[in-house]
């Protein structure tokens, strides 16, 4: 069995609960997605870790810096994602920037209200989803992976790393198996 989140949160209805003993005699092994991922399995069966993958030829690009900072968020647009937390920050920020959201999800239409509440309508775009997401991350100047789940990887992340964004995140679940924190991205503390 292929496992590619947090197994707390993955296992928490009853019916997956129900499928999973169900389950349970057939599955000869699992494959966790990362190393905190394999930590928190719970499972008898044998246990490996193989991450994910990213297509590296999508690095080595040299950005074109201005005055403007422009940020990146890549992903669904849910709540555990923690964008909301990213939008009260920018609120205060008093350098000019821009930050495109690229996505979709159940989340939206709330931050969407939440931007223009706040008068960051010029400042903050959402695209939608996008099946090119480097033509998005070439633009930038940090990737943010604002993240308040304990996420099993971080599949966005290394897309940045690979078209040489620096990325920025909260240190829960595997993203510091990732991002080493002042070398290749930035970790902050838990919803700073």
């Amino acid at each position: 069995m292929y496992i590619h989140a947090d197994p707390d949160s993955l296992f928490d209805e009853r019916l997956v609960r129900l499928l999973m003993r169900l389950l349970k005699p057939r599955i000869k092994g699992n494959i966790c997605i990362s190393k905190f991922v394999y930590e928190n399995l719970k499972s008898d069966a044998e246990k490996k870790i193989i991450y994910n993958g990213t297509n590296i030829s999508l690095g080595d690009r040299l950005k074109k810096r201005n005055d403007i900072i422009h940020l990146v968020y890549v992903g669904r647009i849910v709540e555990d994602k923690g964008i909301q937390n990213i939008i009260e920050l920018l609120v205060e920020v008093q350098l000019p920037f821009s930050m495109t959201i690229v996505g979709d999800g159940n989340y939206k239409s709330t931050l969407e209200k939440m931007v223009v509440q706040n008068g960051l309508s010029s400042s903050i775009s959402f695209v939608g989803e996008s099946a090119d997401v480097s033509k998005w991350l070439e633009s930038a100047d940090l990737f943010v992976h604002p993240a308040i789940c304990k996420e099993g990887f971080g599949i966005t992340l290394i897309e940045a790393m690979a078209c040489g964004v620096p990325c920025i995140a909260y240190k829960r679940g595997a993203i510091g198996e990732i991002i080493t924190d002042n070398i290749d991205g930035f970790l902050v503390a838990e919803f700073s």
